[in-house]
């Protein structure tokens, strides 16, 4: 019993060793600084991105990624039909209350009040709320519980969303 806990401990310790962690600020991606024209498989070659359908990968390492300053649970990204552009960045926050509403903040103070037309780009379930601004060529959308001012926690982690438009 001792030799089988003593093997399981070692395979999970080679395990943790094996995962790098993220040496340079170049390493992590900065979701809000990704334009239609960026290559993200390109620009981060030693990050593994899974694919995801015929056009969309996935990548869920939150040591990699950051939304303003604060880490993101995952990332889906949609590539346009040509190939060449980005067309969706979909991310996963974490359940943090503190954190989805200085998000918001800080979308407000960049963009203005929320209130653009989604075009139906994006979407949210009932329990949500959307809130869409309008960036030059992006649409960008944070989907937030309803009850989000009167919950001490929230349960459902909210999400961000940018559609690239075309010029």
């Amino acid at each position: 019993m001792k030799r089988s806990l003593l093997y399981c401990l070692l395979l999970s310790t080679l395990w943790a060793c094996n995962r790098p962690a993220s040496k340079k600020p170049s390493d992590i991606i900065q979701i809000n600084a990704i334009t239609r024209e960026s290559d993200l498989l390109a620009d981060y070659p030693t990050l593994h991105f899974i694919r995801n359908g015929i056009s969309g990968y996935e990548y869920n390492d939150e040591r990699y990624m950051q939304l303003m300053g604060m880490p993101v649970a995952g990332m889906s990204i949609a590539i346009d039909e040509d190939k060449l552009h980005l067309k969706r960045i979909s991310v996963e926050l974490f359940k943090n209350k503190q954190d989805a509403v200085n998000l918001k903040e800080k979308l407000t103070a960049l963009y203005g009040k929320p209130g653009a037309d989604s075009t139906g780009e994006f979407y949210a379930s009932g329990e949500n709320d959307l809130l869409v601004w309008k960036n030059q060529q992006q649409l960008i959308g944070l989907s937030l519980p309803k009850n989000m001012n009167t919950v001490a926690e929230i349960t459902e982690a909210p999400t961000f969303q940018i559609f690239f438009t075309q010029p």
